[in-house]
């Protein structure tokens, strides 16, 4: 976990260093640039716990199971249901607007086959494994 002091920051300067690093990844459009500067930023940790995450919401939004997920991401199904909860009140709204993006499926759709070959162990995970063939053929199809 990633020390933060316990003095707080003047609401308007707060706001002003959120807008700084917002430029920053504005600033670097290209995605080589912007994954370097996530990997300049951020700790392992830190990067896998965003990108897991962003999954599951994805994955959420596409309807698979809590149970599901929390296996092909090897999170807790406490952790998705929070993340869930938090869907289901409005938040992420920006995160799931970019996921219904084109772009953004078929970049998903490498993800979506690794989790289906490695993520998913045995035979309790056939629902999801099939739910998720499904999803790759509609992405692939535009759906």
């Amino acid at each position: 976990m990633a020390f933060v002091s316990k003095h707080e920051l003047q609401p308007e300067v707060e706001k002003q260093l959120y807008e700084q690093l917002a430029d920053l990844f504005l600033a670097n459009q290209r995605k080589k640039d912007c994954t370097n500067l996530i990997y300049e930023l951020f700790t392992k940790t830190e990067r896998l716990m965003f990108a897991k995450r962003i999954a599951i919401i994805a994955l959420l939004e596409r309807n698979y199971t809590p149970y599901s997920i929390s296996l092909a991401l090897q999170v807790s199904e406490s952790t998705v249901a929070r993340i869930d909860a938090k869907r289901s009140q409005g938040k992420y709204t920006s995160i799931l607007k970019t996921t219904k993006n084109r772009q953004y499926r078929l970049s998903m759709l490498g993800t979506l086959e690794a989790l289906l070959t490695l993520g998913f162990p045995g035979v309790v995970a056939k629902k999801a494994r099939a739910q998720m063939r499904k999803d790759i053929e509609s992405w692939r199809a535009g759906a």
